[in-house]
């Protein structure tokens, strides 16, 4: 079902996204919200999430002694032999379903990593709580995000995000299920943690790299897809792309300081809205680069805290 969105913008990124006809992408770590794709995760899950990191440091010490006998950790000697098979078994599966998976021959000695890795029981858990924030940043680094309004005449949002009303909202007509609307809510959208963590294992165990935006990663995706409340007046729309796999209609290019970046090719432009504080001079650069696309302007209401839009004289 076809949509309309918006996207607000400065004069330079407004000038840059008509002659390209495309937006810009970046990482949910880029934008001004420092919540953005954050998540919330019960205790039981905590606890669970620990249990199955002890045990992929378990396999992945006597996997590793297997294949290599002069392995430093000599005492995963006796326990590697006793269960060759099962350690290759798991392997073997890592590789054909892209995850680790926890078997309960491992559990009978999860005590025993401490000493196997000659770290106390604190020690480890500050490392899990380290090893999480920096898997969790790599998964938010590897997803590329545009975002877009739901109306052209938000006066908050022309103040946010259109240079104080000297920008201009552009106008798309998409029909597209990569857009999704964006959830608002007071608390942080729960996070299947222990499942997340079995394909970040199997990318580990594999040499690869992490990608958000994969397929298996789907039951994961509603943190990219919900914020506070506090953002509700954005009525925002977002599109998640891999930033490993790029989509035919992602592009690199540089943004208006000249730096590198993605790009996503938009449909053709519907409409240009000028902000009520545009200038002269930008509202001739618009024309100049615009073609036959209709252009509206915005002005203040009369008597009213609102805006509406005017053909340009």
């Amino acid at each position: 079902m076809k949509a309309t969105i918006y996207k607000y913008l400065d004069e330079k990124g407004a000038l840059a996204t008509i002659e390209n006809n495309s937006v810009i992408l970046k990482t949910p770590l880029e934008y001004n919200d420092p919540f953005d794709s954050l998540f919330s995760t019960s205790d039981e899950e905590k606890d669970n999430a620990y249990k199955l990191f002890i045990d992929y440091q378990l396999f992945l010490g006597m996997h590793n002694f297997l294949l290599n006998k002069k392995n430093k950790i000599l005492r995963f000697k006796v326990i590697a032999e006793k269960h060759k098979k099962e350690i290759n078994d798991i392997a073997r599966e890592i590789k054909r379903t892209n995850r680790f998976v926890s078997k309960p021959f491992l559990l009978p000695y999860r005590a025993l990593i401490y000493s196997f890795l000659s770290k106390s029981k604190p020690q480890l858990k500050r490392e899990f709580k380290r090893h999480l924030v920096e898997s969790f940043k790599k998964m938010r680094n590897s997803v590329i995000v545009a975002c877009f309004g739901s109306s052209f005449d938000n006066i908050l949002m022309w103040s946010h995000y259109a240079s104080k009303h000297k920008g201009a909202c552009i106008e798309f007509e998409i029909d597209d299920d990569d857009f999704k609307n964006v959830t608002y809510s007071k608390f942080m959208p729960p996070y299947q943690l222990c499942q997340t963590l079995e394909l970040f294992y199997a990318c580990s165990f594999l040499n690869k790299e992490i990608d958000g935006a994969d397929e298996r990663y789907r039951f994961a995706y509603s943190p990219l897809v919900t914020k506070s409340t506090v953002w509700e007046y954005e009525g925002e729309v977002r599109c998640v792309y891999s930033a490993k796999k790029l989509d035919p209609k992602i592009f690199r290019g540089e943004d208006a300081e000249g730096n590198p970046a993605l790009f996503l090719s938009m449909p053709k432009i519907k409409r240009i809205y000028l902000g009520c504080n545009a200038t002269k001079e930008f509202k001739k650069n618009v024309k100049d680069v615009c073609g036959n696309i209709p252009i509206v302007e915005m002005e203040i209401k009369e008597n009213e805290y609102g805006l509406v839009a005017k053909k340009p004289k």
